[in-house]
């Protein structure tokens, strides 16, 4: 029992471990810069980097207070299953850490490539209740993990079709208590299940 128990501990030692080691390497990468751009695509590579959330997509709408809308601004991630085998084959055999994603494209090349990017770039949501969930993330300032047929039923419209959303999480993103963007991310890929941990971090 006390092995188990041991075990157990040893466990939860090493993901709190993990965890602040994410978040120190995103630190030290935000502290680098004060270029918004350069700034959300730390964001989104610490959620679909294997050294941090592994997420296999991650898009980022930022709240545009004139219009009264959220603004795709940005989204990391493959274009297809072939694609995501031939990155993470990749990063898994050069090992590469979030440090070095963060800083393997400084230009964002691969990005203006990007198909999901450039999807991101063309959706305005308007910030209404009967908007859908991303707008209902930002009006509420809470998290949404659709994970469940009544919910996907309910949070299927016209921003899900075009970005293929099946199971996803949406997360506020906020600065001083005011909702600025919503984060949203899903496993479209390898369809693993997204879990309340994985949102809480």
């Amino acid at each position: 029992m006390d092995t188990m128990k041991d075990k157990n501990y040893q466990e939860e030692l090493s993901k709190v471990r993990d965890e602040l080691e994410m978040f120190y390497d995103i630190g030290n990468a935000m502290r680098t810069t004060l270029n918004l751009e350069d700034i959300l695509y730390v964001i989104l590579t610490a959620a679909t980097s294997h050294t941090g959330l592994s997420f296999n997509r991650a898009m980022l709408f930022l709240v545009n207070e004139k219009e009264n809308c959220l603004e795709g601004k940005m989204g990391i991630g493959p274009d297809s299953a072939e694609d995501a085998s031939t990155i993470w084959a990749h990063i898994e055999k050069n090992k590469i850490g979030l440090e070095e994603l963060i800083n393997v494209d400084p230009q964002f090349d691969h990005l203006k490539k990007s198909k999901l990017n450039q999807t991101i770039k063309s959706i305005k949501i308007p910030v209404r209740e009967d908007s859908g969930i991303i707008a209902l993330t930002a009006l509420e300032g809470m998290p949404f993990i659709i994970n469940t047929p009544e919910a996907k039923q309910k949070a299927q419209n016209e921003s899900s079709a075009l970005l293929d959303l099946d199971e996803f999480v949406t997360v506020p993103l906020k600065a001083k208590d005011k909702v600025i963007g919503v984060l949203l991310a899903d496993n479209r890929f390898n369809k693993k299940p997204i879990t309340t941990d994985m949102v809480r971090i």
